[in-house]
Order: structure tokens, then C-alpha cells, then sequence
């Protein structure tokens, strides 16, 4: 850790990420794969809708440690 403050590890953000989601949907955080390399986060499963599908990624954007979000998420209906 360099620096005045130094990002958690990828997978404690792992663990954050994956709580946050599961207090979000259980079912959806299970269906989810999340991924995490040097704060890069990437979300990988099916969703049932769009709007689910932003509000993942936007919850993910909000985690300390997370640079950034790539949505490989799938909407099936």
C-alpha cells in the first residue's frame, strides 16, 4: 500500500460487492458473476430487465475501491 490511501484488495471488493448485491436481489446476486482486477470491476450473468441492469452497475460505481464498472450483464426476459 503506497500513498495516503491505498484501495482494498480485489477481493475483499469481491465480498463488498457481492453482499451489497445480495442485499439488493438474492436471487439476481447468485445469477451474477463479479469479477474485480486492480479496482476494474466486471458484472457477467443474466438480469430480467434493463432497469435491473442499471441499477447493478450503479451500485457497484458507489463501492470505495471500484475505478470502474464494465457491464457484460445480459437482460433476458
Amino acid at each position: 500500500m503506497t500513498g495516503a490511501f491505498a484501495f482494498p484488495p480485489d477481493q475483499e471488493l469481491v465480498g463488498r460487492l457481492r453482499d451489497d448485491l445480495r442485499a439488493l436481489s438474492p436471487v439476481i446476486a447468485r445469477r451474477t458473476a463479479i469479477e474485480v482486477s486492480d479496482g476494474v470491476v466486471t458484472l457477467r450473468g443474466n438480469v430480467p430487465t434493463f432497469h435491473m441492469r442499471q441499477l447493478l452497475v450503479n451500485r457497484c460505481q458507489q463501492v470505495p475501491g471500484v475505478t470502474a464498472v464494465r457491464d457484460e450483464l445480459k437482460v433476458r426476459t
